[in-house]
């Protein structure tokens, strides 16, 4: 099992309070003022004439966005979890949809992002799920979209988030802690089982923790005996 790392914009949407993980509807008006003009602009936030960015601009005055409006809202709003895969934002192939080349079934989907606070060298993993088959054709409205297939899906609660750092499981080639341009990165078997552990030792006594043990412990999951 390899897997594939997402760069995720910091939503708190459906969440207790602001500033907490949310991925289940609209931010908060303050995080929705950082996504989309503050120092932790989203690259789909700040594009002018999505609902978010018009928000905003009214000074968060009048009726909010609502439902599904980005991929990050409806993150963990769908059954089962999917994440779109991007589209080009500059260059020739601006207003594309990105491909994703790599990803196989079965593959690992670590969600990470930088919550309020933190700098980006301090990125964390917030949660994972399973890939079902990738799609071959782009989805008209989410492109070449990430979708789980049901067998392991893990929200890590905010804590837990904090306890586990991306760059402690990834090195960037010039040993930088900076993400950068792009989406996605992909993950070896290794730093894959590495992040499973990692999470399970987190997670106490809750039900996907167990989950994640049968996982690891499948051989046919992985390629290396």
């Amino acid at each position: 099992m390899n897997g594939l790392a997402l760069k995720v914009t910091f939503n708190d949407g459906g969440a207790a309070w602001a500033g907490a993980l949310g991925f289940d509807g609209p931010c908060f008006d303050a995080t929705m003022r950082a996504n989309v003009a503050g120092t932790r602009r989203g690259r789909w936030c700040s594009t002018e004439g999505n609902p978010c960015h018009a928000y905003v601009g009214r000074g968060c005055q009048g009726p909010r966005p609502v439902g599904e409006v980005c991929n990050e809202s409806r993150l963990f709003r769908s059954h089962p979890w999917l994440f779109g895969g991007g589209g080009y934002h500059s260059g020739p192939k601006v207003g594309e949809w990105m491909p994703i080349r790599r990803a196989s079934k079965g593959d690992l989907i670590v969600l990470t992002t930088v919550p309020p606070g933190m700098a980006a060298s301090e990125r964390v993993i917030f949660g994972c799920y399973r890939l079902g088959e990738p799609l071959t054709e782009p989805h008209p409205e989410l492109g070449y979209y990430l979708q789980s297939d049901g067998t392991l899906e893990v929200k890590l609660n905010d804590d837990e988030a904090t306890a586990l750092p991306f760059w402690r499981f990834y090195t960037n080639q010039d040993g930088s802690k900076l993400w950068g341009s792009g989406l996605h990165r992909y993950l070896s078997e290794g730093q894959t089982a590495a992040i499973l552990g990692a999470m399970a030792r987190q997670m106490g006594e809750r039900p996907e923790r167990g989950r994640i043990l049968e996982v690891l412990a499948d051989r046919a999951c992985w390629n290396q005996p």
